[in-house]
C-alpha cells in the first residue's frame, strides 16, 4: 500500500496568522493567480493549531482554511483539518467554558475570536475580558454572547472551522496527528480508533451548543476518556513511548508506516519506525510562523507523495 492515496500537502501550526497561511500556500506552489487551489486530485492537511495563539487573524485563517476546503474537494481531494491544543483553547472559550491560559501571547487568539461580537458592551473592549494578573486569564461568558456570535457571518465561518475538526487521520498506511503520539493516545489507536473522531464529534457539536449533551453510557464514557487523550497529549513532556514499547508494534500491525505531526518547532515532525527505530527526518516540527520571502525556504509546509517522498518549503512542487 501507498504511504498516502495521493499527493498530499501538509501544513503545520499557524496559529492565528494569515501571513503564515498565505506564505505556506505560495512557498508550495499551491495557489493559482487568482489565489485558487489549482492541484486535482490532490490532498490537504492542516495538523492543527490554525487558531488562537499568538496571531490576531483567527477569523480570516478559518475563513481561508473553509475556502481551500471546499476547493480541494471540488478538485477530487480531500481536505483535512486536525485540532490542536490551541483551537481547543478557542473552542472551549466559544462554548462558554471557564479556561485558564498563560498571559501574554495566547489572549490575542481569544480577543481575535470574540472581536464579532462589538456591539455588545460587556465586549466592545478586548480588555474587558477579565483578567487574574497574579495568574492567568479566565473567562465565561453569557448565552447572549453566543447568540450574538453566531449571528454574524465571521462566527459562521468559525463554528464551521471548528464542527469540522478531527482528532486524527489515516490515508493509506501515513498517521496525521497534532502531537506525536503519547501512550494514552497510541492505547486509543490502537484498541478503538473507529470511535475516536465520532466521540469528538459529538463533544464539539455539545459544546458549540449544536446538539443536547448526550448520555453516555459506559463504553461512551471511556471513549470520551481516550478523546481527552488527545487533547492534552503534549510531546515536550517526554509521555511519547520509547521505540522498543509493544505499542508501537501493535500500530505497526494496523498497517502504520509513518507519522506526520506539527505541534512544536522542536519536534520531528514525520516518523517512520519501521524496525523499532525514529531515523532522521526530512519533515521537521511543524510550528513555524514564516511567511516573509527571506524565510519561506522554511515554511512549515510540505508536500508528501505515495511513494514516500517529501519536498519542502520553497522547493515545493508536485
Amino acid at each position: 500500500m501507498d504511504f498516502i492515496p495521493r499527493p498530499t500537502l501538509a501544513i503545520g501550526d499557524l496559529h492565528g496568522k494569515l501571513d503564515a497561511l498565505k506564505g505556506n500556500l505560495e512557498g508550495a506552489d499551491a495557489l493559482d493567480s487568482n489565489g485558487d487551489w489549482q492541484h486535482p486530485e490532490t490532498d490537504l492537511v492542516f495538523l492543527g493549531d490554525a487558531i488562537c495563539d499568538r496571531g490576531t487573524d483567527d477569523l480570516e485563517v478559518t475563513a481561508l482554511i473553509n475556502r481551500l476546503h471546499d476547493q480541494v474537494e471540488a478538485a477530487g481531494g480531500t481536505c483535512t483539518t486536525l485540532v490542536g491544543n490551541h483551537d481547543m483553547h478557542g473552542i472551549r472559550f466559544l462554548g462558554g467554558e471557564p479556561i485558564t491560559i498563560i498571559l501574554g501571547s495566547q489572549c490575542a487568539g481569544i480577543r481575535a475570536l470574540a472581536s464579532p461580537v462589538k456591539t455588545y458592551p460587556e465586549y466592545a473592549n478586548p480588555m474587558d475580558i477579565y483578567v487574574d494578573r497574579m495568574q492567568s486569564m479566565v473567562w465565561t461568558k453569557s448565552d447572549e454572547f453566543w447568540k450574538r456570535f453566531v449571528t454574524t457571518a465571521a462566527g459562521q465561518e468559525v463554528l464551521r472551522y471548528c464542527l469540522g475538526l478531527d482528532l486524527f487521520s489515516v490515508q493509506g498506511t501515513t498517521l496525521f496527528t497534532h502531537t506525536p503520539p503519547t501512550q494514552t493516545m497510541l492505547t486509543a489507536l490502537v484498541y478503538f480508533p473507529e470511535v475516536l473522531n465520532p466521540t469528538f464529534k459529538t463533544r464539539l457539536a455539545t459544546l458549540l451548543r449544536q446538539q443536547e449533551a448526550p448520555t453516555f453510557s459506559m463504553e461512551e464514557t471511556i471513549n470520551f476518556s481516550s478523546v481527552e487523550c488527545f487533547l492534552k497529549a503534549d510531546n515536550r513532556k517526554d509521555q511519547v513511548p520509547l521505540p522498543s514499547h509493544p505499542l508501537w508494534a501493535k500500530l505497526r500491525d494496523k498497517g502504520i508506516q509513518r507519522i506526520v505531526f506539527g505541534h512544536d518547532i522542536n519536534s520531528e515532525g514525520l516518523w517512520t519506525f519501521g524496525g523499532g527505530m525514529k531515523p532522521k527526518v526530512e519533515l521537521l516540527g511543524l510550528d513555524r510562523l514564516y511567511g516573509s520571502d527571506k524565510n519561506r525556504e522554511n515554511c512549515s509546509v510540505a508536500w508528501l507523495y505515495p511513494d514516500g517522498r517529501i519536498n519542502n518549503g520553497a522547493t515545493c512542487r508536485i
